[in-house]
């Protein structure tokens, strides 16, 4: 067999990141997820969105049309459907205004383009998807550092770390870095054993420091059901107890030798276990029983409605969405939304069933995460375009979407030969 040089293995690795639409699409998803997670304005992630990510769904579009990839997945087409629902939900929204409808269906839009695009790139080859995981996780890596750095710089390590520059929010933060996080683990599920732990152990230990010092407690027991699965699969349950106590007593240690930190922590758990949410539930499902079949529509501004003041009035705080996904669902978009969500979250899970060996049971434990994630929290679909990408859209779908092998080696040996070929 002839043997691959360094440089023509290098080439073929270079010119493969823009080999077709799938390619490109992967690569301008993994820099506006790069570039939302470390600026603080989202011109740049847009400005790669509109100027690389749309031309590359357009041009996957015409070269697909005749089998449309997207079309063969149940997923996306469950997808296809939310979105179109909450779309067609503008038209009944109140209390609203004309800027809230439009930015609505501005954002539906978009995420329709979005689901689109991605379904085509993760019908990439393996190496591509790979190489994708490998940029999402080092984008988690370095936005979470980049924050910690730049809060703690003018702030006391007791204060709760605001999730991202952009947003603000300390519960956003680490579930936008583990949603992304969740895609590309998945994704390595179909690399090399040994590249595939060392990844997978960086990212979950550089998310634990994030979403511990963000004091989010919905994201912290996500993240530890996730690790305490996905490690027992790739270490063995032994080792992932050993390494998980071993976590455990090091920040039990490390927030205790701290005061300020110790008493932050104490009063943050005990002082208010639940919060106000199951007031907030409570409230949500009132407001769903007013209008169950087509709920209130996406555009409604929630604390202007009769829920959301009530809400305001009770807890003495400006609430300004259901805390939960499935809360949002049920009053925006009602019983019909909520068998649209239930039906998408099924087909994943069944496509999940199917797989076999390690990555059927990381796969499980990743959807288990994005539910308990989702769950009380992070309330937008189509209404909330950037961080929701992240979130929810992209590790639902990497879920959904079966590995492909091919290697880019492969491609290499065949320049190889045909090039001595030529010689000859």
């Amino acid at each position: 067999m002839t043997s691959v040089s360094c440089q023509e293995a290098f080439k073929c690795w270079w010119k493969s990141w823009f080999e077709g639409p799938e390619a490109l699409l992967l690569g301008s998803t993994g820099l506006m997820t790069f570039f939302g997670m470390t600026l603080p304005s989202s011109g740049p992630s847009r400005a790669v969105f509109w100027a690389v990510f749309v031309p590359a769904t357009i041009w996957a579009l015409i070269k697909k049309a005749p089998r449309l990839t997207p079309l063969k997945n149940a997923a996306f087409l469950w997808a296809t459907l939310i979105i179109l629902f909450a779309i067609t939900s503008i038209t009944w929204s109140g209390p609203t205004t004309h800027h809230q409808m439009t930015k609505a269906l501005s954002h539906g839009i978009q995420t329709l383009i979005f689901l689109t695009g991605l379904t085509f790139g993760l019908s990439a080859n393996t190496e591509q998807r790979v190489r994708f995981a490998k940029a999402i996780i080092l984008s988690c890596i370095v936005g979470a550092i980049t924050n910690i750095i730049v809060f703690y710089s003018s702030n006391p390590l007791s204060a709760r770390l605001d999730g991202m520059f952009l947003l603000q929010i300390a519960t956003i933060g680490p579930t936008v870095l583990m949603g992304a996080a969740l895609s590309a683990i998945t994704i390595m599920e179909v690399d090399h054993a040994r590249a595939r732990v060392g990844w997978t152990t960086a990212t979950l230990l550089m998310l634990f420091v994030f979403v511990l010092l963000t004091q989010s407690r919905g994201p912290l027991i996500s993240l530890a059901v996730f690790s305490l699965l996905c490690l027992s699969v790739h270490l063995g349950m032994k080792k992932t107890l050993a390494i998980c106590s071993l976590v455990v007593v090091a920040t039990v240690f490390f927030i205790f030798i701290n005061t300020d930190l110790r008493q932050s922590w104490c009063d943050h758990f005990y002082g208010s276990p639940m919060g106000s949410r199951h007031i907030i539930w409570q409230e949500s499902l009132k407001g769903f029983f007013n209008k169950p079949i087509l709920g209130h529509g996406v555009a409604t501004i929630f604390d202007q409605t009769r829920t959301g003041t009530t809400l305001s009035d009770l807890v003495r705080e400006h609430i300004p969405h259901p805390h939960g996904l499935p809360f949002y669902v049920l009053f925006s978009m009602g019983l019909v939304g909520a068998i649209l969500q239930i039906g998408y979250f099924l087909t994943i899970l069944f496509s999940a069933i199917k797989l076999k060996g390690d990555s059927k049971k990381i796969t499980l434990a990743a959807l288990v995460c994005v539910v308990l994630m989702t769950s009380t929290d992070m309330h937008a679909i189509a209404k909330s375009v950037g961080y929701i990408w992240w979130l929810y859209w992209m590790p639902m779908l990497t879920l959904a979407c079966p590995p492909h092998r091919s290697s880019y080696l492969e491609d290499a040996r065949k320049v190889s030969v045909s090039s001595v070929q030529n010689e000859r």
